[in-house]
């Protein structure tokens, strides 16, 4: 009876990992084609402006801001495929947090400074026509959060080096001799 439990353990293991790896890939090409949709509307945003002629800040501002989601779709497309340690990946989703902290500031900047057009998308209170004071406080609130964030990556790189030192090996971020041919 215990070599039937094993061999069905065995199985129900292999049968999770492939629908496992499956719902891995799904996602990852949902975020391929969302990551090469939103850079095809970076394209779509600034072409009329750049052919045409017209207001280029407020195309500047745009053109940033579906760049960032760009970005932050490529980071998360990295996170889902990476088989990395559970440090590794929280290092990861770290840095989409702080790059999605600072493309929050910016688009809540540019509405302040009135660089976006009636029809752009906008976030934030500047864009609810919230007062000065609003704006100032979700600013600052954004930027805490981008230093905390910024001061939990660096803690978790500076365990990591830690464990790495203890274990002998390279710290992150390193390459050794083998790596580097």
């Amino acid at each position: 009876m215990t070599r039937w439990v094993l061999r069905l353990n065995e199985r129900l293991a292999r049968g999770l990992g492939v629908v496992e790896q499956l719902l891995v890939s799904v996602v990852a090409l949902l975020l391929v084609g969302f990551a090469a949709l939103g850079l095809l509307n970076t394209v779509a945003l600034v072409k009329d402006t750049l052919i045409g002629g017209g207001d280029y800040a407020v195309v500047i501002a745009e053109g940033i801001d579906a760049a960032f989601l760009t970005i932050i779709l490529l980071e998360l497309l990295h996170t889902v495929l990476s088989r990395g340690s559970l440090g590794q990946q929280v290092q990861e989703f770290l840095v989409i947090g702080i790059t999605s902290a600072v493309r929050h500031g910016l688009t809540v900047a540019a509405n302040v400074n009135g660089r976006t057009g009636a029809g752009a998308r906008t976030s934030g209170l500047a864009a609810s026509g919230g007062s000065a004071r609003d704006v100032g406080v979700n600013l600052a609130v954004n930027a805490a959060g981008v230093l905390i964030l910024v001061a939990a990556l660096w803690l978790v790189r500076q365990h990591a080096d830690a464990m790495a030192d203890a274990h002998g090996e390279p710290p992150i971020g390193e390459k050794t001799a083998h790596d580097a041919a």
